[in-house]
C-alpha cells in the first residue's frame, strides 16, 4: 500500500528545491555581463534569499558574490581588450559597467594598470611574439645602443 502512494506522477523540483551549482552560477554570470548581476539578481537565479544565498556563496568560493562578478567582467573585458578593437566605452558596457569611468577604476583596482595601459602592454607582447627570436627586452636595449 506504502508503494502505491509514492506512485503518483513525478513532478520536476521547483526552483527553491534544486541546489545551486557553482558551475551553473559561473555560467549564467559567464552569459549574463552585461545585465543586472546583483545579489538579489543572482539569489533570484539560484532559487534562495539573498542572504542565504550571500552565505551559501561564501562558503563555497571565500569571496563575496559582488566580487566574484567584478573579477568575471575585468577578465572578459581583458579578453576584448585583448581581442577587439571596440572602444573603451563598448568594452564597459559589454561586460556590464555602467561607464568608462567605472571600468577604468575597477580595471585598476584589479589590474593594477588601465584599460589602455593594459591594451597597450598585450599589443606590445603580440607585435615583439611576430617577429621571431626578438624579444621585447632585446629591442629596447638595441635601441638604447643605438641612440648612444
Amino acid at each position: 500500500m506504502e508503494d502505491l502512494e509514492h506512485a503518483g506522477p513525478r513532478t520536476k523540483p521547483s526552483l527553491a528545491q534544486r541546489k545551486p551549482t557553482l558551475r551553473g552560477l559561473r555560467e549564467y554570470v559567464a552569459a549574463n555581463l552585461d545585465r543586472d548581476l546583483s545579489l538579489a539578481a543572482l539569489a533570484r537565479h539560484a532559487g534562495m534569499s539573498s542572504s542565504c544565498f550571500s552565505r551559501w556563496f561564501r562558503e563555497q568560493t571565500r569571496i563575496t558574490p559582488h566580487a566574484f562578478v567584478v573579477e568575471a567582467r575585468v577578465a572578459h573585458a581583458k579578453k576584448l581588450l585583448r581581442s577587439s578593437e571596440l572602444s573603451l566605452l563598448e568594452v564597459a558596457l559589454a561586460v556590464g559597467f555602467s561607464s568608462q569611468s567605472c571600468l577604468n577604476v575597477t580595471f585598476r583596482r584589479r589590474a593594477g594598470m588601465t584599460p589602455v595601459e593594459y591594451r597597450d602592454e598585450v599589443s606590445t607582447k603580440t607585435k615583439d611574439k611576430a617577429i621571431p627570436g626578438v624579444r621585447r627586452s632585446r629591442a629596447r636595449s638595441r635601441a638604447r645602443s643605438v641612440a648612444s
